[in-house]
Protein backbone atom coordinates (compact mmCIF):
# COMPACT_ATOMS: atom_id res chain seq x y z
CA UNK A 1 0.00 0.00 0.00
CA UNK A 2 1.46 3.42 -0.93
CA UNK A 3 2.11 6.23 1.51
CA UNK A 4 -0.83 8.49 0.77
CA UNK A 5 -0.24 12.19 0.21
CA UNK A 6 -2.39 15.21 -0.45
CA UNK A 7 -2.72 15.37 -4.26
CA UNK A 8 -1.73 18.48 -6.18
CA UNK A 9 -1.76 19.94 -9.67
CA UNK A 10 1.20 19.01 -11.87
CA UNK A 11 0.11 20.02 -15.37
CA UNK A 12 1.18 23.59 -16.04
CA UNK A 13 2.41 23.57 -19.66
CA UNK A 14 2.44 21.74 -23.00
CA UNK A 15 5.59 19.91 -21.88
CA UNK A 16 3.68 18.61 -18.88
CA UNK A 17 0.96 17.34 -21.23
CA UNK A 18 3.53 15.29 -23.14
CA UNK A 19 4.71 13.76 -19.87
CA UNK A 20 1.13 13.00 -18.78
CA UNK A 21 0.21 11.25 -22.05
CA UNK A 22 3.23 8.93 -21.66
CA UNK A 23 2.59 8.23 -17.98
CA UNK A 24 1.37 5.07 -16.30
CA UNK A 25 -1.43 7.10 -14.71
CA UNK A 26 -2.79 8.08 -18.13
CA UNK A 27 -2.79 4.44 -19.23
CA UNK A 28 -4.44 3.34 -15.99
CA UNK A 29 -7.24 5.91 -16.29
CA UNK A 30 -7.94 4.73 -19.84
CA UNK A 31 -7.87 1.13 -18.66
CA UNK A 32 -10.28 1.88 -15.82
CA UNK A 33 -12.72 3.56 -18.18
CA UNK A 34 -12.48 0.59 -20.54
CA UNK A 35 -13.16 -1.78 -17.63
CA UNK A 36 -16.35 0.08 -16.73
CA UNK A 37 -17.42 0.20 -20.37
CA UNK A 38 -16.83 -3.51 -20.99
CA UNK A 39 -18.56 -4.45 -17.72
CA UNK A 40 -21.92 -3.20 -19.03
CA UNK A 41 -21.76 -4.23 -22.68
CA UNK A 42 -25.27 -5.15 -23.79
CA UNK A 43 -26.64 -4.59 -20.26
CA UNK A 44 -29.69 -2.38 -19.54
CA UNK A 45 -29.95 -0.67 -16.16
CA UNK A 46 -32.59 -3.19 -15.07
CA UNK A 47 -30.13 -6.10 -15.43
CA UNK A 48 -27.35 -4.66 -13.26
CA UNK A 49 -26.10 -6.82 -10.38
CA UNK A 50 -26.55 -6.06 -6.70
CA UNK A 51 -24.11 -3.76 -4.90
CA UNK A 52 -21.87 -5.44 -2.36
CA UNK A 53 -21.37 -3.92 1.10
CA UNK A 54 -18.64 -1.52 0.03
CA UNK A 55 -20.40 -0.33 -3.11
CA UNK A 56 -23.58 0.22 -1.09
CA UNK A 57 -21.63 2.37 1.37
CA UNK A 58 -20.37 4.41 -1.56
CA UNK A 59 -23.92 4.87 -2.84
CA UNK A 60 -24.99 5.91 0.66
CA UNK A 61 -22.25 8.57 0.72
CA UNK A 62 -23.38 10.03 -2.58
CA UNK A 63 -26.95 10.05 -1.28
CA UNK A 64 -25.82 11.86 1.88
CA UNK A 65 -24.18 14.57 -0.24
CA UNK A 66 -27.31 14.82 -2.38
CA UNK A 67 -29.40 15.58 0.71
CA UNK A 68 -26.94 18.17 2.00
CA UNK A 69 -28.13 20.31 -0.93
CA UNK A 70 -31.51 20.55 0.85
CA UNK A 71 -29.90 22.84 3.43
CA UNK A 72 -28.66 25.33 0.84
CA UNK A 73 -31.58 26.58 -1.25
CA UNK A 74 -30.77 28.96 -4.11
CA UNK A 75 -30.45 32.65 -3.27
CA UNK A 76 -33.24 34.84 -4.61
CA UNK A 77 -30.65 37.40 -5.68
CA UNK A 78 -28.80 35.90 -8.61
CA UNK A 79 -25.20 36.56 -9.56
CA UNK A 80 -24.22 37.26 -13.15
CA UNK A 81 -23.15 33.62 -13.45
CA UNK A 82 -24.55 30.88 -11.24
CA UNK A 83 -26.13 31.05 -7.80
CA UNK A 84 -24.05 31.95 -4.75
CA UNK A 85 -25.70 29.25 -2.65
CA UNK A 86 -23.47 26.73 -4.42
CA UNK A 87 -20.45 28.29 -2.73
CA UNK A 88 -22.11 27.82 0.67
CA UNK A 89 -22.91 24.18 -0.17
CA UNK A 90 -19.34 23.58 -1.33
CA UNK A 91 -17.76 25.21 1.72
CA UNK A 92 -19.97 23.19 4.06
CA UNK A 93 -19.16 19.96 2.20
CA UNK A 94 -15.45 20.69 2.70
CA UNK A 95 -16.03 20.64 6.48
CA UNK A 96 -17.69 17.20 6.47
CA UNK A 97 -16.03 15.42 3.54
CA UNK A 98 -13.44 13.66 5.73
CA UNK A 99 -16.13 12.33 8.06
CA UNK A 100 -18.21 11.14 5.10
CA UNK A 101 -15.21 9.16 3.86
CA UNK A 102 -14.63 7.73 7.35
CA UNK A 103 -18.22 6.50 7.40
CA UNK A 104 -17.75 4.85 4.01
CA UNK A 105 -14.29 3.31 4.38
CA UNK A 106 -13.09 0.64 6.83
CA UNK A 107 -10.64 1.95 9.40
CA UNK A 108 -7.64 0.31 7.75
CA UNK A 109 -8.22 2.52 4.67
CA UNK A 110 -8.65 5.83 6.48
CA UNK A 111 -5.08 6.80 5.59
CA UNK A 112 -6.25 7.13 1.97
CA UNK A 113 -8.74 9.90 2.81
CA UNK A 114 -6.08 12.61 2.48
CA UNK A 115 -5.81 11.59 -1.16
CA UNK A 116 -9.44 10.72 -1.88
CA UNK A 117 -11.25 13.75 -0.43
CA UNK A 118 -9.80 16.38 -2.82
CA UNK A 119 -10.89 14.37 -5.87
CA UNK A 120 -14.45 14.10 -4.60
CA UNK A 121 -14.56 17.81 -3.80
CA UNK A 122 -13.26 18.64 -7.26
CA UNK A 123 -15.94 16.40 -8.81
CA UNK A 124 -18.66 18.75 -7.52
CA UNK A 125 -17.63 21.70 -9.68
CA UNK A 126 -15.65 24.91 -9.26
CA UNK A 127 -16.92 27.23 -6.48
CA UNK A 128 -15.21 30.47 -7.54
CA UNK A 129 -16.64 30.27 -11.06
CA UNK A 130 -19.72 28.21 -10.15
CA UNK A 131 -19.14 26.01 -13.16
CA UNK A 132 -18.96 22.31 -13.99
CA UNK A 133 -17.54 20.36 -16.91
CA UNK A 134 -15.86 17.18 -18.08
CA UNK A 135 -12.79 17.91 -15.96
CA UNK A 136 -14.93 17.67 -12.84
CA UNK A 137 -16.45 14.44 -14.14
CA UNK A 138 -12.87 13.19 -14.67
CA UNK A 139 -12.14 13.87 -10.99
CA UNK A 140 -15.04 11.60 -10.04
CA UNK A 141 -13.75 8.88 -12.38
CA UNK A 142 -10.32 9.26 -10.76
CA UNK A 143 -11.90 9.02 -7.29
CA UNK A 144 -13.52 5.71 -8.29
CA UNK A 145 -10.24 4.53 -9.86
CA UNK A 146 -8.37 5.17 -6.59
CA UNK A 147 -11.05 3.37 -4.58
CA UNK A 148 -10.48 0.34 -6.80
CA UNK A 149 -6.69 0.65 -6.64
CA UNK A 150 -6.75 0.55 -2.83
CA UNK A 151 -9.04 -2.49 -2.86
CA UNK A 152 -12.26 -0.88 -1.60
CA UNK A 153 -13.98 -1.45 -4.95
CA UNK A 154 -13.44 -4.54 -7.09
CA UNK A 155 -13.58 -5.17 -10.86
CA UNK A 156 -16.28 -7.77 -10.23
CA UNK A 157 -18.58 -4.88 -9.34
CA UNK A 158 -17.79 -3.07 -12.59
CA UNK A 159 -21.39 -3.14 -13.80
CA UNK A 160 -22.67 -1.77 -10.50
CA UNK A 161 -20.06 1.00 -10.51
CA UNK A 162 -20.72 1.95 -14.15
CA UNK A 163 -24.51 1.93 -13.87
CA UNK A 164 -25.67 2.38 -10.27
CA UNK A 165 -22.81 4.50 -8.94
CA UNK A 166 -22.45 6.65 -12.04
CA UNK A 167 -26.20 7.23 -12.26
CA UNK A 168 -26.22 8.28 -8.58
CA UNK A 169 -23.41 10.73 -9.32
CA UNK A 170 -25.26 12.08 -12.36
CA UNK A 171 -28.39 12.59 -10.26
CA UNK A 172 -26.31 14.54 -7.74
CA UNK A 173 -24.44 16.80 -10.16
CA UNK A 174 -27.48 17.42 -12.35
CA UNK A 175 -29.24 18.74 -9.28
CA UNK A 176 -26.25 21.01 -8.61
CA UNK A 177 -26.24 22.17 -12.24
CA UNK A 178 -29.92 23.03 -12.31
CA UNK A 179 -30.48 24.30 -8.75
CA UNK A 180 -27.44 26.57 -8.81
CA UNK A 181 -27.58 27.40 -12.57
CA UNK A 182 -23.96 26.33 -12.95
CA UNK A 183 -22.07 27.46 -16.03
CA UNK A 184 -20.60 24.85 -18.39
CA UNK A 185 -16.82 24.79 -17.91
CA UNK A 186 -14.95 25.11 -21.18
CA UNK A 187 -18.08 24.49 -23.22
CA UNK A 188 -17.93 24.44 -27.02
CA UNK A 189 -21.56 25.58 -27.11
CA UNK A 190 -23.75 23.57 -29.47
CA UNK A 191 -20.58 22.29 -31.19
CA UNK A 192 -19.59 20.21 -28.20
CA UNK A 193 -20.91 16.79 -27.35
CA UNK A 194 -22.57 18.00 -24.14
CA UNK A 195 -22.11 21.02 -21.88
CA UNK A 196 -21.36 18.97 -18.77
CA UNK A 197 -20.70 15.24 -19.25
CA UNK A 198 -18.97 12.77 -21.53
CA UNK A 199 -18.73 9.43 -19.69
CA UNK A 200 -22.49 8.61 -19.90
CA UNK A 201 -22.20 8.47 -23.68
CA UNK A 202 -19.36 5.94 -23.54
CA UNK A 203 -20.99 3.74 -20.91
CA UNK A 204 -24.42 4.23 -22.44
CA UNK A 205 -23.31 3.26 -25.95
CA UNK A 206 -21.71 0.10 -24.55
CA UNK A 207 -25.01 -0.84 -22.89
CA UNK A 208 -26.66 -0.79 -26.32
CA UNK A 209 -24.12 -2.88 -28.26
CA UNK A 210 -25.86 -5.66 -30.22
CA UNK A 211 -29.29 -4.49 -29.09
CA UNK A 212 -31.64 -5.65 -31.86
CA UNK A 213 -34.48 -3.32 -30.87
CA UNK A 214 -32.79 0.04 -30.36
CA UNK A 215 -30.79 1.73 -33.13
CA UNK A 216 -28.71 4.95 -32.95
CA UNK A 217 -31.21 6.96 -35.02
CA UNK A 218 -33.81 6.38 -32.28
CA UNK A 219 -32.33 9.29 -30.28
CA UNK A 220 -33.86 11.62 -32.88
CA UNK A 221 -37.39 10.71 -31.79
CA UNK A 222 -38.85 12.08 -28.57
CA UNK A 223 -40.98 8.96 -28.03
CA UNK A 224 -37.90 6.70 -28.31
CA UNK A 225 -35.93 8.88 -25.91
CA UNK A 226 -38.67 8.60 -23.29
CA UNK A 227 -39.15 4.87 -23.87
CA UNK A 228 -35.44 4.06 -23.39
CA UNK A 229 -34.20 6.66 -20.89
CA UNK A 230 -34.96 4.55 -17.83
CA UNK A 231 -32.94 1.56 -19.01
CA UNK A 232 -30.10 3.15 -20.99
CA UNK A 233 -27.72 5.86 -19.85
CA UNK A 234 -27.21 7.19 -23.39
CA UNK A 235 -30.91 7.95 -23.84
CA UNK A 236 -31.14 9.37 -20.32
CA UNK A 237 -28.29 11.77 -21.13
CA UNK A 238 -30.03 12.85 -24.35
CA UNK A 239 -33.28 13.31 -22.41
CA UNK A 240 -31.51 15.56 -19.89
CA UNK A 241 -30.01 17.70 -22.66
CA UNK A 242 -33.27 18.20 -24.55
CA UNK A 243 -35.28 18.93 -21.39
CA UNK A 244 -32.75 21.30 -19.83
CA UNK A 245 -32.44 23.25 -23.08
CA UNK A 246 -36.08 22.89 -24.10
CA UNK A 247 -34.98 22.32 -27.67
CA UNK A 248 -34.89 19.79 -30.47
CA UNK A 249 -31.76 17.60 -30.33
CA UNK A 250 -30.58 18.69 -33.78
CA UNK A 251 -30.58 22.30 -32.58
CA UNK A 252 -29.11 22.00 -29.09
CA UNK A 253 -26.68 19.09 -29.68
CA UNK A 254 -25.94 18.77 -33.41
CA UNK A 255 -22.83 16.63 -32.80
CA UNK A 256 -24.92 14.02 -30.97
CA UNK A 257 -27.54 14.26 -33.69
CA UNK A 258 -24.93 13.64 -36.38
CA UNK A 259 -23.42 10.71 -34.46
CA UNK A 260 -26.81 9.00 -34.56
CA UNK A 261 -26.27 8.34 -38.27
CA UNK A 262 -23.49 5.85 -37.39
CA UNK A 263 -24.87 2.38 -38.02
CA UNK A 264 -23.84 0.44 -34.90
CA UNK A 265 -23.59 1.15 -31.18
CA UNK A 266 -20.22 -0.59 -31.15
CA UNK A 267 -18.82 2.04 -33.54
CA UNK A 268 -20.39 4.82 -31.48
CA UNK A 269 -18.88 3.41 -28.27
CA UNK A 270 -15.42 3.23 -29.88
CA UNK A 271 -15.81 6.77 -31.19
CA UNK A 272 -16.96 8.12 -27.83
CA UNK A 273 -13.97 6.54 -26.08
CA UNK A 274 -11.60 8.02 -28.65
CA UNK A 275 -13.31 11.40 -28.28
CA UNK A 276 -12.99 11.18 -24.47
CA UNK A 277 -9.25 10.74 -24.79
CA UNK A 278 -8.97 13.54 -27.32
CA UNK A 279 -11.36 16.06 -25.77
CA UNK A 280 -10.80 15.34 -22.07
CA UNK A 281 -7.53 13.53 -21.26
CA UNK A 282 -5.54 15.16 -24.06
CA UNK A 283 -6.85 18.72 -23.56
CA UNK A 284 -4.71 21.03 -21.46
CA UNK A 285 -7.65 23.28 -20.53
CA UNK A 286 -9.39 20.26 -19.01
CA UNK A 287 -6.62 18.29 -17.27
CA UNK A 288 -4.62 21.30 -16.03
CA UNK A 289 -6.75 21.00 -12.89
CA UNK A 290 -6.30 17.22 -12.47
CA UNK A 291 -4.65 16.26 -9.20
CA UNK A 292 -1.79 13.77 -8.72
CA UNK A 293 -0.81 11.93 -5.55
CA UNK A 294 0.60 8.52 -4.74
CA UNK A 295 -2.05 6.44 -6.57
CA UNK A 296 -2.56 8.54 -9.68
CA UNK A 297 1.15 9.32 -9.65
CA UNK A 298 2.98 11.95 -11.65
Amino acid sequence: MPTFIEPEKKIHSANDMSHFKRSTGYKKLCGFMELLTQSVQGMPNSSVGKPNENTQKLLDMIDDVYHIIDDFPPHEKRLRFGNGAFVEFYEYLETVIVDLHKQMLPEDKHDAIIELAPYFMQSMGQPSRIDYGTGHELSFITWLFILMEIGFLTPVQGDVIAIMVFNAYLTLVRRLQTQYTMEPAGSHGVWGLDDFQHAPFIIGASQLIDNPLVVPEDIRERSSILANAEDYMYFDAVKYITESKSAYLGECAPILYDVSSVKTWNKICEGMMKMWRGEVLDKFVVVQHLLFGSVLAW
